[in-house]
């Protein structure tokens, strides 16, 4: 360091208890003991001549980061130190986390529980931080200032993707000590849903929401959970499609129909309820979404046991809107607030029900409990033919025998009609039996 015209006395001490991590040296150009040397050690053993023994080409290194250092911060502002530390290239050499700015240090304590999802980490990222028991962004700005070496389970480039977080975070914070999430989420390059802002009412949501889950999907997963949201998802109950039918539409499989529909449920659900962006592209606005929070609030005071009702009448309270307003989307919003498509279909048609794992008999009585009225033998047959895997109708007289022989079941005369032997005010005679009641007769004449 000689002839050096800046002065180390000038720099303020938060720089020089930092770990000479921040330096970005390569690593034959740390000295001994990383974790524990900070800059300030560094400068006064360079001064020594402590490093004279290591290879002219580390020392010349480790010469002309400090006097850029040196030359940075000589007015002894701290923040000068995110201009240093910009302008060192990202260190690529070895896995480690090593970051600090004095404008971390004002997030509020609010801001600081957070977990670890809403700075949009990567699973892989967010899982090697918490094994590593960091959890949260205010445990985050904390080791990632006394630097993390040799995180178990996360690669270069997603410490990397870590530090970029904490940088768009130092940018992002505002002067109350709070984050401004947008601009977080822009610094980022992703993706801010809608991309203007829009009036928070009912219907501009209605509008727009099944475009932005399109946009936000997009970003965020393959191709194939872009299709499944546009044709399995986005659509009304009235036009529901079993998993197969779409599957067959798509060329996908039952399956592979199943698992998009959950990732993507998971997706939008996470964002909009938890703000929980692990992984994802794209960020939604609060004001935006605040619709459907009170959706939600009007539709869990609703106690009716009728599903369908219970849904219109919240829809008209809070949105002032019917069911046929959302019926480009209302399978998709179902979905999100924890309630099942399957089950408004069911309500609408209610005696073709879908009782797959019950007996052949237990089958025809739930039908009939549903229906509330006698069937004829070939309307069961077909009504559980319509509900179940059976490809092969039974035949009506095995049936019949199926039916006489539990005593649930009870034939109205020789109509071929049948009912439950429960329900009050079905005759049952046959008629030539009724005529001899009636008559008073022999009933064997």
């Amino acid at each position: 360091m000689n002839n050096r015209r800046f002065s180390a006395k000038n720099i303020h001490q938060w720089v020089k208890n930092l770990p000479v991590g921040h330096l970005q040296l390569d690593r034959q150009a740390i000295p001994e003991r990383e974790s524990s040397s900070t800059i300030a050690e560094m400068i006064d053993a360079l001064e020594r001549g402590a490093f004279s023994h290591r290879s002219p080409t580390a020392a010349q290194r480790i010469n002309r980061t400090l006097n850029t250092l040196l030359r940075t911060l000589d007015d002894g502002r701290p923040d000068n130190w995110d201009r240093f530390r910009r302008s060192r290239p990202p260190l690529r050499s070895y896995k480690a986390i090593y970051f600090a700015s004095p404008r971390l240090r004002a997030l509020n304590a609010r801001e600081r529980k957070l977990a670890l999802a809403k700075a949009h980490l990567s699973r892989r990222a967010i899982n090697a931080l918490e094994k590593a028991h960091i959890e949260t962004i205010g445990h985050l700005i904390t080791r990632a200032e006394r630097g993390i070496v040799d995180l178990a389970g996360l690669g270069v480039f997603k410490g990397l993707e870590v530090i970029a977080s904490l940088d768009a975070l130092a940018d992002a914070i505002q002067t109350d000590g709070s984050v401004d999430w947008l601009k977080f989420a822009q610094l980022r390059k992703f993706v801010v849903l809608p991309r203007t802002p829009i009036a928070a009412t009912p219907r501009e949501f209605i509008r727009e929401f099944p475009r932005v889950c399109e946009i936000a999907i997009a970003t965020t997963l393959n191709e194939n959970a872009g299709r499944v949201l546009k044709t399995h998802l986005l659509r009304g109950t009235s036009a529901y499609n079993a998993r197969t039918k779409t599957g067959k539409l798509l060329n996908l499989s039952r399956e592979s129909i199943r698992l998009h529909e959950n990732e993507i449920v998971r997706a939008l659900r996470s964002a909009i309820w938890d703000e929980d962006y692990c992984g994802c592209k794209f960020r939604f606005r609060r004001e935006f979404v605040a619709p459907l929070l009170e959706l939600q609030e009007c539709l869990l005071q609703k106690t009716s046991p009728n599903l369908r009702s219970s849904w219109a009448a919240a829809l008209q309270e809070s949105w002032g809107v019917d069911p046929q307003a959302v019926s480009n989307q209302e399978i998709l919003l179902l979905r999100l607030l924890r309630r099942e498509a399957r089950s408004f279909q069911r309500e609408k048609d209610s005696f073709v029900v879908s009782q797959r794992q019950l007996g052949y008999t237990d089958r025809c009585e739930v039908i009939l409990r549903a229906r509330g009225a006698p069937m004829r033998l070939r309307d069961l047959n077909s009504a559980i033919v319509a509900d179940s895997s059976e490809r092969n109708r039974r035949k009506i007289k095995l049936t019949s025998a199926l039916l006489s022989g539990s005593r649930r079941f009870v034939p109205l005369g020789r109509t071929g009609y049948w009912a439950l032997r429960e329900w009050q005010d079905m005759e049952t005679h046959a008629i030539p039996d009724m005529t001899a009641e009636l008559l008073n007769l022999p009933r064997d004449l």
